[in-house]
């Protein structure tokens, strides 16, 4: 049966994609990803941190000065201006000065994927012991027993006219949603992460309406008992989940230039143990006791509810943390969290947990 059905169904399956309107569903995957690349706010606009530090002072005007010549986008803000642009995702990340000039303390408001929290940290504390250079030297000196400790703030202060040794503390607080990670350089990047994760869910929902419209047919019901269920649905299965690999390698070789998309052989190799788990959910899917219509029902509210709790674009989880549960049942969402390195194992250990749900279901319906 194997090479009398299975073989050659598969390979009448897989010449259908020769056809020109399966040649232009392949095609306009990786055309769309690719014209992200065009998009103005994807590169032309530089990205921008919040400073909440006074310029009418001595140390102010001092550390801004520093900070003019800095390839980042500094702006002069509120600590509520700053809380509120970060949130809202149009800045990537924010500095308040909750210190003095003579101990310069920061919060920095951030949130685990920012472009830039760690360099302009590291470019403000520059800024800032550039200011204080002189200090510590003249503490160095006080210490080492080669100026009176007398004179040690006056020495700071004719080195620098900073009397104070201590180095800034920057204290770093999540918040906001993972948009201001994005700002105006990687937004293009994770929209296209977040579309094939997406797709790939979409097949194997689709997938699932049409094995369930296959099992419901005459023809499945009578061969069924002579050549098993596993040998009529394989052939449908395999050229899904082939067809899903293709379809993510072109939007990963398409996407692969786009900011914030990542290392393309770690997308490949996320995108591909998820589409592993294609069949499984199709076998899922065809289990529920609903119409075959009903996967293309659900395939708007499926995006939808992605694009909401899926941490890509709006991670909607920062505001509602009881839906988290919620997100990381989405397959997409273990993708996603691969790709960011984040949760890695969650992958792997998913497509396992659907693979055994979905045997564990097709059992009964293969004894019946």
């Amino acid at each position: 049966m194997l090479t009398g059905y299975l073989v050659p169904e598969l390979a009448r399956r897989l010449r259908r994609w020769l056809r020109p309107a399966s040649l232009a569903g392949l095609l306009a995957v990786p055309l769309a990803l690719w014209a992200l690349g065009f998009a103005p706010t994807a590169a032309d606009s530089a990205p921008v941190v919040g400073l909440c530090l006074p310029a009418d002072s001595e140390f102010g005007q001092a550390v801004w000065a520093r900070l003019a010549d800095a390839p980042v986008d500094y702006r002069p803000c509120t600590e509520a201006e700053a809380r509120r642009q970060v949130a809202a995702g149009l800045w990537d990340c924010a500095f308040v000065l909750t210190g003095t000039p003579d101990d310069p303390q920061f919060l920095q408001l951030t949130h685990p994927g920012s472009l830039l929290a760690d360099p302009a940290r590291e470019q403000l504390a520059a800024a800032v012991l550039a200011r204080q250079g002189g200090a510590v030297a003249a503490g160095w000196l006080a210490q080492a027993g080669l100026i009176p400790a007398a004179d040690e703030a006056a020495w700071a202060e004719r080195l620098t006219g900073q009397p104070n040794n201590r180095a800034p503390l920057v204290l770093t607080v999540e918040g906001g949603g993972s948009l201001a990670s994005l700002g105006a350089a990687g937004w293009a990047g994770a929209l296209a992460r977040l579309a094939l994760g997406v797709l790939a869910l979409a097949r194997a929902v689709l997938t699932g309406g049409r094995l369930k419209a296959l099992r419901a047919g005459g023809w499945y019901r009578r061969a069924r008992p002579l050549a098993g269920a596993a040998a009529l649905e394989a052939p449908l299965l395999a050229e899904s989940a082939l067809r899903s690999l293709l379809l993510c390698a072109l939007g990963v070789w398409a996407a692969a230039g786009l900011p914030g998309f990542g290392p393309a052989g770690r997308q490949l190799a996320g995108l591909a143990l998820l589409g592993a788990a294609e069949p499984a959910l199709a076998l899922l899917w065809a289990a529920l006791p609903a119409a075959p219509d009903l996967a293309a029902l659900a395939l708007p509210w499926l995006a939808v509810g992605c694009v909401l709790l899926c941490p890509a674009l709006l991670d909607i989880t920062r505001f509602a943390p009881a839906l988290e549960p919620v997100s990381r049942a989405l397959p997409p969402t273990w993708y996603l969290l691969w790709a960011d390195g984040r949760a890695p194992a969650l992958l792997p250990l998913g497509v396992a947990a659907l693979w055994i749900a979905a045997l564990a279901a097709a059992r009964p319906g293969q004894r019946a």
